[in-house]
């Protein structure tokens, strides 16, 4: 036990001290903490009338403030004696994950409630030190901190703020309170009663036959075809009919208002001659237009009213094949052999066994079901596995095969925006990333999910997103992308001129992303990071993510600068065993690799410790993925002449897939030899069979 003195909180009218804490960071490479090397640091809120609250952390070794942070309404995670910040630490990119451990949990709770009471405002402040608010779980212990997040930079060692952005999205300094729940849909129609065949644990007769696609298509049931499910002894989960045909009467959430549908017709989308603009509605605008594509000659102000909030955003052509590439087994095998994936989240579900048991728990695009299998393994009262492909149909055989577990899973064939719950959930698990984090956009399926299903205070697993990015150079790739339109040089082609198009070529071409595993080498500038908290951000801002980068070259001089190389990694903020799941060039590679925007016209930089600006921005669009707008500027090559430049526009639904070609796996096996031994141990035949078997499609 500590000493008297030991961690004991101290106040005044507007300041609260918090002493004697031990401050590390988290290594998202390896999800551990190094509390061997933490720091002494004292915490102090500060909040002056009713300005935003502000968290100082003082080393006090050397009485220096370290991080300096204003609060927002992002998210702390708690666990036992220990909270999670998202904050940066001196030297390091903006949105690294701070681990601050109290001498005791009573301390703990000290500052929970202290924290969210600052965050409410001055009068509630000042009852800081009672108990912490009701963000608690099963047991009383207080799980996430809906309120307590911060927006932060670095400060100087006197103590003054550093000039500087904030670290990810802000929203204000108020607190956010839960979400209310979302409107259920209406029971299915007489056809579709009892006589329908039921989807869930077990059916009426015991058949626990599926209502997906028989044949495995992964097309699902279509239109009128949507029976009850059956979710237990008097309770049936509602199937409704499928999107674009059902009635507005089955469409989940508020019809749009005849205003808003102007709205969306009238809206200009961005051409492909430059970036849209900042303010993120042109981004809103093609996310929105899923109703002029596919919707088999129905206006788009009649789609709006008839399709769900997922069909009204996505064009239905890509959404079938979307659908369609999920429900083929040999895909899901693809990510099920990627062991780095499936053995993070057995980790990350099995070790925190305190948030699943006796939880009720809903598996966001289940697909095979095998993290609803996990959550059934780690206690889970009950799991809801929706999965709206014809692969939901296998889920159910998997849970059948495994009854110890399997007959707590009820699988739910549906899009999650168009299903109905007879309960809210205590936990959300999927595995929601694709390419650079955001691709496929099923991550506003997940926040979706947050929205309408998951209890005030309840958990997501993984709780937190970051995008990573960091100039590259690599003359041999950026020499591989031109040559590619070399066929367009020809000017006797059969007796034809093609050389016209030659320009228009190498754009295109120019215009993929790279997607392949490189070595970090490579990388010859710092990070830029972007967090994104799943626990509180609103659908919307995935629509438009804008990141300033200000990255600075190292010692190295000359170098080119090719493009940027972009990963990410995602933290499950567990009770017991915080984990994390990393992309990172270096790491044992993954079935998302990682990706470069290679630019058309390189820059030079020829001093060392170059600083180098621009902005990497992503607008969501109807075809399940996003434009990528990226402009690097640095000094000019001469005294008097402007700032070298370079821009480029990428598609991120039309990759080049590196890795399939020989280059592209010699460097892949490369980087994971180097890795493999250290990453797997013994077992470096697993990475290798998690490479070998990898799947190439969706990601």
């Amino acid at each position: 036990m500590p000493g008297a003195s030991e961690g004991r909180m101290t106040s005044t009218n507007d300041k609260k001290v918090f002493p004697n804490l031990r401050v590390a960071s988290m290594q998202p490479e390896s999800g551990s903490i190094s509390w061997e090397s933490a720091l002494s640091a004292k915490l102090i809120i500060t909040r002056a009338s009713d300005a935003a609250p502000v968290i100082q952390m003082e080393n006090q070794a050397s009485g220096n403030f370290f991080v300096q942070c204003i609060l927002s309404s992002r998210t702390t995670w708690r666990a036992g004696a220990a909270l999670f910040f998202v904050s940066p630490l001196p030297g390091s990119a903006d949105g690294k994950l701070v681990a601050v451990k109290c001498p005791t949990k009573a301390l703990a709770d000290q500052l929970q409630a202290a924290l969210e009471a600052a965050l409410a405002g001055p009068h509630e402040a000042a009852a800081a030190g009672a108990p912490p608010p009701a963000h608690t779980d099963a047991n009383g212990d207080p799980t996430r901190m809906a309120a307590a997040g911060v927006s932060c930079y670095p400060g100087r060692p006197n103590g003054d703020t550093a000039t500087g952005r904030s670290s990810g999205p802000d929203s204000g300094s108020g607190w956010r309170p839960p979400p209310s729940p979302g409107p259920h849909l209406p029971p299915p129609s007489p056809g579709h009663g009892a006589a329908g065949t039921a989807l869930g644990s077990r059916v009426a007769n015991g058949s626990g036959r599926t209502s997906g696609a028989e044949d495995g298509s992964g097309a699902g049931p279509r239109a009128h075809d949507g029976p009850a499910v059956a979710a237990g002894p008097g309770r049936s989960l509602c199937m409704p009919p499928r999107s674009p045909l059902h009635s507005v009467g089955a469409v989940t959430g508020s019809p749009l208002h005849s205003q808003q549908q102007q709205q969306q017709q009238d809206h200009h989308r961005p051409t492909n001659g430059g970036d849209p603009a900042a303010s993120g509605a042109d981004g809103a605008a093609q996310a929105v237009d899923g109703a002029e594509c596919g919707t088999n000659g129905v206006s788009a102000a009649t789609a709006a009213l008839l399709l769900n909030h997922f069909d009204r955003k996505i064009c239905r052509a890509s959404s079938d094949m979307y659908f369609h590439y999920y429900g083929m087994l040999q895909h899901q095998q693809n990510m099920l052999q990627d062991y780095t994936r499936t053995g993070t989240y057995y980790s990350a579900i099995l070790g925190n066994p305190d948030d699943f048991r006796g939880r009720v728990v809903m598996d966001v695009g289940a697909g095979s079901g095998i993290l609803s299998l996990f959550a059934a393994q780690a206690g889970a009262s009950k799991v809801y596995a929706v999965e709206a492909s014809g692969m939901a149909r296998f889920a159910r055989l998997l849970a059948d095969a495994n009854p110890s577990v399997g007959s707590r899973i009820t699988v739910v064939n549906s899009k999650v925006e168009e299903v109905s719950l007879p309960e809210r959930v205590d936990v959300l698990v999927s595995e929601p990333m694709g390419t650079l984090l955001v691709n496929e956009r099923m991550l506003e399926s997940y926040i979706f999910a947050r929205d309408h299903f998951l209890k005030p205070g309840g958990k997501m697993f993984p709780q937190l997103g970051r995008i990573h990015a960091a100039c590259f150079s690599d003359e041999v790739l950026h020499s591989e992308v031109a040559a590619k339109s070399a066929f367009w040089l020809q000017s006797s082609f059969y007796g034809v001129d093609v050389t016209s198009l030659h320009p228009a070529a190498t754009e295109g071409y120019f215009g993929q992303v790279v997607v392949d595993a490189f070595d970090p080498s490579l990388l010859v500038t710092s990070c830029a990071t972007r967090a994104l908290d799943f626990g509180t951000l609103p659908e919307a801002e995935l629509l438009d993510i804008d990141m300033p980068l200000e990255l600075l070259t190292g010692s190295a001089a000359p170098v080119m600068i090719h493009g940027l190389a972009c990963w990410f990694d995602v933290f499950f903020a567990g009770a017991q065993q915080p984990v994390w799941l990393t992309t990172a060039p270096g790491m044992p590679t993954t079935h998302w690799f990682q990706l470069r925007c290679v630019l058309q016209q390189p820059l030079l930089v020829t001093a060392p410790h170059t600083r180098i600006t621009g902005r990497l921005h992503l607008v969501a669009h109807a075809r399940q993925s996003y434009d990528i707008y990226l402009t690097l500027t640095m000094q000019s090559l001469q005294p008097g002449q402007p700032p070298q430049t370079s821009s480029g526009k990428f598609d991120l639904k039309e990759p080049y897939y590196r890795q399939l070609t020989s280059y592209g796996a010699a460097a892949a096996a490369a980087t994971l030899a180097g890795t493999a031994a250290q990453a797997m141990g013994a077992d470096g035949g697993v990475a290798a069979v998690a490479t070998e078997n990898v799947g190439w499609g969706w990601m």
